[in-house]
């Protein structure tokens, strides 16, 4: 039990010690001017939003045909129809076709359902063994990136288990350290997101609970909670604004389910709520 809450602890210092001091958001007009903003809502025709240096001013409107593309304090984009009037003027065939796929996905989670053993088995030399820490590398599937790989590692809290099925509740979490990359780039502008961070996970072994002599192998569904570092460089191709590094604080949360089909090897899937869809692979060292 000490061991269980010092993790506890630890866990919730990390997520508190990120909560920083977010960076403006960038308007850039199709001018090649730029404002430094906090955007507060993007109506059909007009963006609103107030300036960074005086959040407690007015609010402020621009014409949403004047405006190219927005940049958020987290390093997501989102562009609009309107090209860079010298861009245009220069080469008009550059100027995107529409509006680009925004970062953010608006997909909902589909439910994951569980298959529940029922028979029993008689229990085998696995039992004694069951020990889950995995390791997961996943392909997010978010749209807006070019390309965004995720990893995470878990070590337990626990020491190794038996196969009691009134085990506390603390001995199926594991504390995990996450990492993930995510990149785009286009005529105009270029991003690229480093993550990493520290989480609890709470994972359900679906084969020990129903009785199953394999309980290293099977369903995990898990949930996963924690805090972590984002850093994100923005470089941009038109007009005089220079690049920059922007590191925030942010919350990883996300839920997802491990199949595995030996102690050591199996697929994943999650949803999380940055990165929305994720597919890859579960292993264990």
């Amino acid at each position: 039990m000490k061991q269980f809450y010092m993790c506890v602890v630890l866990t919730a210092t990390f997520c508190c010690g990120f909560v920083l001091v977010r960076a403006q958001d960038v308007i850039y007009k199709t001018d090649r001017s730029e404002i430094k903003a906090k955007v507060q809502e993007i109506d059909e025709d007009k963006i609103r939003y107030k300036l960074f240096d005086h959040l407690d001013g007015p609010a402020y409107t621009v014409p949403k045909r004047e405006v190219f593309m927005i940049i958020y304090q987290n390093g997501k984009r989102e562009t609009f129809s309107s090209a860079p009037l010298a861009k245009a003027e220069a080469d008009p065939s550059a100027i995107p076709p529409g509006n680009r796929p925004a970062a953010e996905s608006d997909a909902v989670a589909k439910a994951v359902h569980i298959t529940k053993t029922a028979a029993a088995q008689t229990k085998s030399s696995d039992v004694s063994d069951f020990k889950y820490a995995p390791g997961r590398l996943v392909l997010n599937l978010v749209e807006g990136y070019d390309f965004s790989l995720g990893a995470m590692i878990e070590s337990p809290l626990s020491k190794k288990l038996t196969a009691q099925q009134d085990a506390p509740i603390y001995s199926y979490i594991n504390l995990g350290l996450l990492a993930s990359v995510s990149s785009y780039a286009d005529d105009y502008s270029g991003i690229v997101v480093w993550d990493l961070g520290l989480y609890g996970n709470w994972y359900f072994p679906v084969n020990k609970l129903s009785g199953s002599a394999k309980v290293n192998s099977g369903f995990f569904p898990y949930v996963y909670l924690g805090g972590l570092l984002r850093s994100s460089t923005v470089t941009v191709e038109y007009g005089e604004a220079d690049d920059y590094t922007d590191t925030t604080g942010d919350i990883a949360f996300g839920v997802g389910v491990d199949y595995r089909f030996t102690k050591g090897f199996g697929v994943t899937a999650r949803y999380d709520a940055d990165y929305k869809f994720g597919l890859g692979v579960s292993f264990a060292f």
